[in-house]
């Protein structure tokens, strides 16, 4: 009799053992996974199947039922692979048991982090929206991973592949290429309704950069970044940079014009005023290349001529004038001369400009000045 209950208690720890152990090595704990798709068409949801139409860019309701959970905290994660992309975070893009999650459960669940999830039974139900980008193998696909704690030194994890078939529609495409001076800078294939990337330019000596036009003389339309509906080639379009050429006369601003680049300014010539001739701008503008100040240099013509090249002026000295003889290219400035005949020559002063002349024709001049002052006297 002994013996037999020795025998039955040494059968029932076995049993025991045995249940325990296998509710540690999961024959308990095993995860059961199933999912469900719908086509989000406003308030309305289409169960998925192989013939119903998904357009691209359509939102698509993946649900996830996950059964035979203990009743404690999991981690879920999910795992885009082929046809979906996921979308910025609204309040219910992801629900778990009806629960509406927060911004930082969503990126946790969407990541490699994954979410923790605290079950309230045995089953879960977890809802997540994506969107649809096209297909052609007749549905698209994401993983769930379910971790199950076991004890507090073992998990148990499972990870299962769901696929939701439907006819997904891939976006229409339409080519844009940009061109400068006939080489190509980019070729894309853009999506119907969106809008390509623009190639960088930067300005040139001369020309401002101005955009991309649909001619390459520029005559077409710009374009302003709009969205793209048809295929196009675009071409860049540089514009000749205009500089201001300001004329200047005795100080005072006589004229403005603009004036391309590499280009000349049309002619002008300051108003004629007696006593005087213009003779030219202070500096060449046969090209321009920047903004320019431009100032007139005169002639006096405030002279009277007594023989061959030699012509003199003589004023009064107290008045502030002074007397100016020329000779072809040399000037000579004689001081202290006074227009009254009857008085003395007080000083002479001779002095250069402009070119190197001998003493020798100075001294000359110097004496038909005098000669002519004593035969006045005379």
């Amino acid at each position: 009799m002994k013996n037999k209950c020795k025998i039955l208690v040494l059968f029932g720890i076995i049993v025991c053992n045995f249940f325990f152990v296998s509710r540690i090595q999961g024959n308990v704990f095993d995860i059961n996974q199933s999912s469900s798709g719908y086509y989000v068409d406003g308030t309305t949801l289409t169960p998925l199947s192989s013939q119903t139409n998904i357009p691209y860019g359509a939102n698509v309701q993946l649900h996830f039922n996950v059964t035979n959970l203990p009743d404690n905290q999991i981690t879920a994660k999910f795992e885009r692979t082929y046809g979906m992309e996921y979308l910025a975070y609204y309040s219910g893009v992801l629900q778990i048991d009806g629960r509406v999650v927060s911004q930082q459960e969503y990126s946790q669940f969407i990541s490699s982090t994954g979410a923790s999830i605290t079950c309230a039974n045995q089953q879960t139900t977890i809802i997540l929206t994506v969107k649809s980008v096209g297909s052609t193998q007749g549905k698209i696909t994401g993983s769930l991973s379910i971790t199950v704690p076991n004890d507090s030194s073992s998990v148990k994890t499972q990870k299962l592949e769901h696929a939701f078939y439907g006819n997904y529609a891939f976006p229409k495409e339409h080519n844009v290429q940009f061109y400068h001076e006939g080489t190509l800078l980019s070729n894309q294939n853009v999506i119907d309704g969106s809008t390509p990337m623009i190639p960088s330019l930067s300005d040139t000596d001369g020309y401002t950069f101005v955009g991309f036009n649909t001619q390459k003389d520029g005559s077409g339309s710009f374009y302003q970044n709009d969205a793209i509906h048809e295929s196009v080639n675009l071409y860049a379009i540089f514009q000749k940079v205009q500089y201001t050429v300001n004329y200047y006369v005795d100080g005072e601003l006589f004229h403005s014009e603009q004036v391309y680049y590499m280009e000349s300014p049309k002619s002008i010539t300051p108003d004629k005023e007696e006593g005087r001739t213009f003779l030219k701008w202070d500096r060449s503008l046969e090209t321009i290349t920047s903004n320019v100040d431009v100032y007139a240099i005169f002639e006096s013509e405030d002279e009277e001529e007594i023989k061959n090249n030699l012509r003199f002026r003589i004023t009064d000295k107290q008045y502030g004038e002074e007397a100016t003889i020329t000779e072809k290219n040399h000037v000579i400035h004689v001081s202290d001369v006074i227009s009254n005949p009857d008085l003395e020559i007080k000083e002479i002063t001779i002095t250069r400009e402009e070119t190197q002349i001998s003493l020798f024709p100075l001294l000359c001049i110097g004496g038909i000045i005098i000669i002519y002052i004593i035969w006045r006297k005379a």
